[in-house]
């Protein structure tokens, strides 16, 4: 993923909420995705400058998990609305939560101590590293359970992402509010 500077946030939320200029506005000048940009004036917003600097991965417990994923149901909270709550690095991350609490249940997010996530880019990056012809010693090398592991891990990854698509597509067909 890439990170966009400090300094070019910084530019970009004093553009709109000083300059009183639009996302639209700020999208077109600066190229980015105005949805992008309307994040970034949330954290200024909320957080002031701090709220635009990169934040340090952390580690949450399965109980950290759990109250975040029932406070945004409690309050009806969005994904981002609940992020800035928590003051969490990404929303992403919180999806990804509320799809393990709504398929697995609480106890899962209470005793999964990895993060699927980190998992799953783990095992997409050894694919990718692979041929593309598989070898087929390593699939002889295998037990069973290891490939109903990696069979259920890559399901999960499938469903994560078709739900995120599927979250995206839902917010672009969403009728464009006017300002007034």
């Amino acid at each position: 993923m890439f990170r966009h500077p400090f300094e070019l946030k910084l530019e970009i939320v004093n553009f709109v909420i000083e300059g009183k200029h639009s996302y639209k506005q700020a999208s077109q000048k600066y190229h980015i995705h105005q949805e992008q940009i309307r994040v970034w004036c949330n954290l200024y917003r909320n957080s002031g400058k701090d709220g635009l600097k990169p934040q340090k991965i952390r580690k949450y417990d399965g109980n950290f998990k759990v109250s975040v994923v029932e406070y945004m149901y409690a309050n009806h909270l969005s994904f981002e609305k609940t992020r800035m709550h928590f003051k969490l690095p990404s929303s992403t991350i919180i999806v990804l939560w509320k799809q393990m609490y709504d398929e697995k249940g609480r106890e899962y997010l209470l005793n999964n101590r990895s993060m699927a996530i980190n998992h799953m880019q783990v095992e997409r990056n050894k694919r990718m590293r692979k041929s593309s012809k598989p070898n087929t010693s390593d699939l002889t090398d295998k037990s069973k359970e290891e490939l109903l592991k990696e069979i259920e891990d890559l399901r999960m990854e499938n469903d994560y992402l078709k739900k995120l698509d599927a979250l995206v597509q839902k917010r672009i067909n969403q009728p464009k509010k006017k300002k007034h």
